[in-house]
Order: C-alpha cells, then sequence, then structure tokens
C-alpha cells in the first residue's frame, strides 16, 4: 500500500508528461501504456532502476507508441 500511495503522490506532482507505474515496469505493463495514450516523455517506476538491456529490449514497445518515453525511477524524476 505504501507504494501505491507513493505512486500517487509522484503522479500528482509530475503532470501529464509523466505515466507513473506502481511497480517496476514489466513487458506487459508498458504494451498497456502504449495502447493507453501516447506522448508520454516519462515512464516514472519505484526503484531500483531497470537494466540497461531490459531498457535496451523494450525500447521499440515504447517507439511504436509514437514516441520515446524514457524508463526513469521515482527518485530520478
Amino acid at each position: 500500500m505504501a507504494t501505491h500511495l507513493r505512486a500517487l503522490r509522484v503522479a500528482s506532482a509530475a503532470g501529464r508528461v509523466v505515466k507513473v507505474l506502481p511497480h517496476r515496469p514489466s513487458v506487459y505493463s508498458l504494451a498497456g501504456v502504449r495502447r493507453a495514450s501516447a506522448g508520454f516523455e516519462q515512464i516514472a517506476h519505484p526503484a531500483p532502476k531497470v537494466p540497461d538491456a531490459y531498457d535496451r529490449a523494450v525500447r521499440p514497445i515504447l517507439r511504436s507508441a509514437g514516441g520515446a518515453a524514457k524508463l526513469v525511477t521515482f527518485d530520478e524524476l
């Protein structure tokens, strides 16, 4: 519950260009973000940061949404 409350706090402060996930992003959740709406500059999630190999692997999913949203942790916002 604490993680979800933190995600809500981050979402209220981040604005509309940041999509906030209450969990570490999976391929399934990123595909859902892509389908839901495009135009996000960043996708924020709780720590730890995703490995570079995972980031490179999901980059095509994020690009297919019409942009290239960057994966960041809450602390990096």
